[in-house]
């Protein structure tokens, strides 16, 4: 995918693959509709070491409102 342009979104992924995929990938990923696991801990939303990946890839996560909606 990395080289073929394409971006990889991680949404709907598992916690092991978000891993795999931060690792192997060279350009940055995105989470397209994903929410914090420290908030709403659904096993694919994602985990606070993850986000710290995902800084360092220059990726970006779109966090559902839907689920800050419900704990504000």
């Amino acid at each position: 995918m990395n080289r073929l342009g394409m971006i990889i979104d991680l949404s709907h992924v598992s916690y092991q693959t978000m891993l795999d995929a931060l690792d192997e990938t060279k350009a940055p990923v995105m989470f397209s509709h994903s929410s914090v696991y420290a908030i709403c801990n659904q096993t694919r939303n994602v985990r606070d070491n993850v986000l710290d990946l995902l800084q360092k890839n220059k990726g970006i996560i779109m966090v559902s409102s839907i689920y800050l909606h419900i704990f504000l």
